[in-house]
């Protein structure tokens, strides 16, 4: 790889760790390695850590914020940092990493240990947490935070890659688990645990009184206006608040660590040197800023560092080698392929075999049958590869160092177990007060709270309901799998039904007629698919092989399911009509693409249609980078195509030159004809019209269609119609994804400056994204003022074809620092350098449109954050403060995603089903729908749907949750939905398993609750509506649906004078404590099951 300007032979950024790995080879005492940004110093640390395990090796990052920012630092950059000032401090200092911008901000020492060591019989109590800068949260889903559940305290240390569930007596720790923070179950055990610093404001640095002194002795005659310092002094008693350069006070009361004297190497020097200066440039300016508007800012300044403390040693030029990079062969066999990167004989040529730790033992064999072996040392040894145990992408050749590194991750075909999704916990809705609800037998009211009342000298939860007119209804808990959470289409209020009234009811008979017609062409439809057939294709091929091999990631196993899904597809004798379901950056256009080659290795042609030219653009930039390297031609057909190439295209299109065509609806136009069309791709289906819609149905007789969609399709539907329409669902996120941090404010020059001048001292790019066409020049320049130098670029979709184009190419190439546009980029746009969004005037989008827009940033391990702002004197209507809280409270991956996910699941499921199908969601909710959907496709097949009910359990001692286990109502309500929703007794076993790991231990109240829950799916199997426990007998009512027949019930009566015929039901004495009296009756369930149903032949 040869730099342009200079002429000079770069090392390509995927062997900057080699470059580490070689140079330490080289040092024996303390050495120090620049880095230029967070992304190699991640990649460095994991390799050197990897391959060097006797070297203490740590790493000293930047700041993710400026200097002069309001915010924070991220946790995981507190820690390490701490980590580091403690080593130097103590002389301990043995290999470090330093990132080029981390001199900027100065190294300090804590109070305290940088780390504790946390194992069985040691105490840990929340006040230490605390002390650590741990943020107390209802639920732990981000590194720096902890939760206290009576004895249980989940924690996560910045140290760590996972949280971990410390369970103790008395403060002293008995087990530590890991868990996983969406799910919130425990993996498996861990020995110990390292308890690192999560904040800059620590005790005893957080002495506010300490802290004030400090500050008004520093800025004693600096000119600071007495406004801007109160505000300073106010902020640091109240954490609330935040001012600039907070967080670089706190800092500043630690003891200050000089970092090492000189660098001793530099991987990627020019780069560091770059972002060194342009790093100091704009902490130099943010201050000057701040000091001339009147801001207090600490002595300490980051300009005393210049780039001489960094120079350029001799070490890096050695570095400045040539590097290609090489491909292998296209055999389907792995030995082959590797084999073809594999010299005759290696007497002069050293070969590194890279790969992640857990192919090593694949690794050996692999190279044991091409004829090499293995080994973890550098070896002169004939025939002998060097393994690395840390994943180089793509296989290179280093003449000049007599190097051939070789990424055998890339033939490993690995099988993981199916990972978790999202959240494995039963399908259930948070419920607030005043939340809409509906109740399948009652209609739509409104949740009131989870209310305790006594009855019979016994106490039982219920849960409130307000309905038109001020009417309530108290729902048994037990029976709470009638109740959902209101879930309907657009923002309008719906209207309450009245107790009593007939208006539900006949909403429901219209939705269920509609229903049961749309069914049966549902059923069609698939009829008519079943019918069509094709020659199936055969394995995949020697191409499929090599991009498959060329792949930079491992899939996820969400990507995986889909590829088997679709070779399943594939292998059937008539065409495939796919669906793939996966969120922003999940990886759908790697599905497709694969699929794709898979058509074009067979002589067919595949059309790739797309609902913007941008889209189109980029899909093609991908494809071409992928498969430039194999003989297949892709084009692009848009409007962003000159009028005489589109005639070249369609030439070669009809003449079968071409074998991928990308392009929006100008594919379906009459003049574009294919001579061996296979597979049709469709991105994003339903943002296209009618007409184009009729051709897709055309297309559809003919060919294999894969539709790909980034809105979610509730999993209710996923089953209920999953028979009848192909659909694979990505659920899994790439490893290292992170939430994206949201903030709702007021519209405020100084947060848009903070959040620009962030993006671009990391070296990250941002989105501004303002929907009015004619104000986007305005906010390009009144940016510029705000940040000089920012390179802006402006997009929107009245410009020309081509300036669009340019503008997203020369913002892919980070040629620009921010995009201003309109909602343009909502749709499939991909940067992962892009982490900041800030949208303007956010109160006038929907729920839907802003958690895709929020979807363009945080594609990458960084933290990303968006910035909803709405004009400081605008007055919020209810909706829309909604709206944005509810993106606000639940920017994470984990808790509350359903919430935030509810609007564009309903649009989801209007998109696969209709338009007049998502207008009856509106009209008696999701949840509602879906039951009525399912019993219409049971009729349409001549299937008996299965009798709703709800088992109701009455007894004469109490059947409720303890406030003493579950102390949080919240909790207490969303277990009682888990329990009754509950289907199996395996559903119960799990919604217990998960409880108790998170609040440890029931006691006997709940255990006996939880076993009275484990009769309900016995009791709704033999349609058994209600069960009385009494002193001395259980009653049992028995709706006329039961499969229990009269004459065997009389059998079993007659042998035995414990149960009792009743006209209603049975009678069963019984007797004992209430958990024997259970225990008797779960016994005669299992009587009933097996003794009175019908005989089955």
């Amino acid at each position: 790889m040869v730099d342009e300007q200079s002429g000079v032979h770069v090392l390509p950024r995927p062997l900057w760790p080699l470059a580490a790995v070689r140079e330490l080879d080289r040092w024996t005492g303390p050495v120090t390695i620049l880095v230029p940004d967070a992304e190699a110093l991640a990649d460095a640390l994991d390799m050197l850590r990897a391959v060097r395990p006797d070297r203490r090796i740590e790493a000293l990052p930047g700041w993710d914020v400026g200097l002069y920012d309001h915010a924070m630092p991220d946790p995981r950059i507190v820690a390490r940092r701490a980590v580091v000032a403690e080593q130097l401090s103590r002389e301990q200092h043995d290999v470090l990493l330093l990132e080029a911008a981390a001199p900027l901000v100065p190294l300090v020492r804590f109070p305290g240990p940088a780390t504790i060591s946390l194992t069985v019989d040691d105490e840990l109590g929340p006040d230490l947490l605390v002390e650590r800068g741990y943020l107390n949260v209802p639920e732990v889903s981000s590194p720096g935070e902890f939760a206290v559940r009576g004895e249980i305290i989940d924690v996560w240390s910045p140290l760590e890659e996972r949280p971990v569930r410390i369970d103790r007596f008395d403060n002293l720790i008995e087990t530590m688990r890991v868990f996983d923070p969406v799910s919130q179950m425990t993996a498996r055990p861990v020995e110990h645990v390292r308890l690192g610093y999560a904040s800059v404001r620590v005790a005893p640095w957080d002495d506010p009184d300490a802290l004030e002194r400090r500050i008004r002795n520093r800025i004693r005659n600096s000119g600071a206006s007495t406004e801007l310092t109160e505000r300073l002094l106010g902020a640091v008693r109240s954490a609330g608040e935040s001012v600039p350069a907070l967080p670089l006070w706190w800092t500043l009361a630690g003891e200050i660590v000089s970092l090492p004297p000189r660098i001793d190497f530099a991987i990627g020097a020019d780069a560091a040197r770059d972002v060194f200066n342009r790093a100091r440039q704009e902490t130099v300016s943010e201050r000057r800023r701040l000091v001339q508007e009147g801001w207090p800012l600490p002595g300490w300044q980051s300009d005393e560092f210049d780039m001489s403390q960094i120079g350029e040693p001799e070490t890096v030029r050695r570095w400045r080698l040539r590097a290609t990079s090489m491909m292998p062969s296209g055999s389907r066999d792995p030995v082959e392929r590797l084999r073809s990167l594999l010299p005759e004989a290696n007497h002069r040529l050293r070969i590194w075999v890279t790969g992640r730790p857990g192919d090593r033992a694949v690794a050996d064999e692999l190279l044991r049958q091409a004829g090499w072996a293995c080994a973890d040392e550098a070896t002169d040894e004939p025939r002998v590869a060097r393994y690395i145990p840390h994943r180089v992408r793509g296989h290179w050749e280093l003449p000049d160092e007599q190097l051939r590194v070789i990424d055998v991750a890339a033939f490993v075909r690995r099988h993981r177990q199916q990972e978790r999704a999202r959240d494995a916990r039963l399908d259930v809705s948070e419920l607030h007060p005043g939340d809409y609800v509906v109740h399948e037998l009652y209609g739509i009211g409104r949740f009131i709270d989870l209310h305790r009342v006594t009855v019979d000298e016994r106490t039982v939860d219920v849960v409130r309901l307000e309905y038109a007119g001020g009417d309530r209804l108290l729902v048994p808990v037990a029976q709470l799998a009638y109740v959902s959470l209101y879930r309907g289409a657009g923002e309008e209020e719906p209207r309450m039904d009245r107790l009593g009234g007939e208006a539900w009811q006949r909403r429901k008979a219209k939705v269920r007629e509609d229903l049961l017609r749309f069914a049966g062409e549902l059923l069609d439809i698939y009829a008519a698919r079943e019918r069509a057939r094709r020659d199936p294709l055969p394995p995949p091929g020697e191409l499929s092989a090599a991009v498959e091999a060329g792949f930079p990631w491992d899939e996820t196993s969400g990507q995986q399911a889909a590829l088997a899904d679709i070779e399943g597809d594939l292998a059937a004798p008539h065409p495939m009509d796919r669906l793939v379901v996966g969120d922003v950056g999940y990886g759908k256009t790697e599905i497709a693409l694969r699929t794709a080659v898979r058509f074009a290795e067979n002589g067919y042609q595949v059309a790739v249609l797309v609902p913007t030219t941008v889209l189109a653009a980029q899909h093609g930039r991908t494809f071409h980078d992928r498969l430039k390297h194999l003989p297949i031609r892709v084009a692009v057909l848009s409007r962003f195509v000159g009028a005489a190439q589109q005639r070249r295209i369609l030439q070669d299109v009809a003449d079968g030159k071409i074998d991928i065509v990308i392009g929006t609806h100008r594919l379906l136009q009459h003049d574009v004809r294919f001579a061996r069309l296979g597979l049709l791709i469709i991105d994003e289906e339903h943002r296209f019209g009618v007409k184009h819609k009729e051709a897709f149905k055309a297309l559809r007789r003919d060919v294999d269609v894969l539709a790909m969609s980034a809105t979610p399709i509730p999993r209710t539907l996923q089953l209920h119609i999953g028979g009848f329409r192909a659909m694979s669902v990505i659920a899994t996120p790439p490893p290292g994804r992170l939430g994206v941090e949201t903030r709702v404010q007021p519209w405020d020059a100084d947060t848009v400056r903070e959040a620009l001048v962030r993006e671009r001292l990391r070296g990250g790019q941002a989105f501004y994204l303002l929907n009015e066409i004619d104000a986007l020049e305005g906010i390009a320049s009144q940016l510029s003022e705000l940040v000089p130098d920012l390179r802006i670029g402006v997009a929107h979709g009245k410009m020309r074809p081509r300036a669009v184009e340019d503008v997203f190419q020369a913002f892919g190439a980070h040629e620009l620092d921010v995009l201003v546009a309109t909602t343009i980029i909502e749709s499939g746009i991909d940067f992962p350098r892009a982490n900041t969004l800030i949208v303007h005037d956010a109160h006038m989008h929907g729920l839907a449109d802003l958690y895709q827009l929020r979807g363009r940033v945080g594609r990458s391990d960084r933290r990303a954050y968006a910035y909803l702002l709405y004009p400081g004197d605008t007055q919020l209507s209810e909706q829309a403060r909604q709206r944005l809280d509810v993106l606000r409270s639940f920017s994470n991956l984990g808790a509350g995603f359903q919430i935030a996910m509810r609007d564009l699941e309903i649009r989801g499921a209007g998109e696969m089903l209709g338009k007049k199908q998502a207008g009856h969601i509106a009209a008696i909710g999701m949840q509602m729908m879906l039951r009525l959907l399912d019993e219409a496709l049971h009729e349409a097949q001549g299937i008996d749907a299965e009798p709703v009910i709800e088992p109701d359990i009455h007894a004469d001692f109490s059947l409720t949750l303890s406030e003493a286990w579950l102390p949080e109502v919240e909790a207490r309500l969303r277990a009682y939905q888990q329990f009754a929703r509950a289907r199996t007794t395996a559903d119960v076993l799990q919604v217990e398993r998960e409880l108790v790991d998170r609040f440890g231990a029931p006691a006997a109240q709940d255990r006996l609750y939880i076993r009275a829950m484990s009769l309900r799916p016995r009791l709704r199997d033999l349609c058994i509506s209600k069960l009385t426990i009494q002193p001395t007998a259980a009653v049992l009512h028995i709706d006329a649906s039961t499969p229990l027949q009269p004459a065997a019930l009389a059998a079993i009566a007659a042998a035995d004078e414990r149960l009792e015929l009743r006209p209603d039901g049975l009678r069963i004495a019984i007797d004992g404590a209430p958990e024997e009296r259970i225990e008797a009756v779960r016994e005669w369930l299992e009587r009933l099951t097996r003794d009175g149903r019908p005989v089955r032949n």
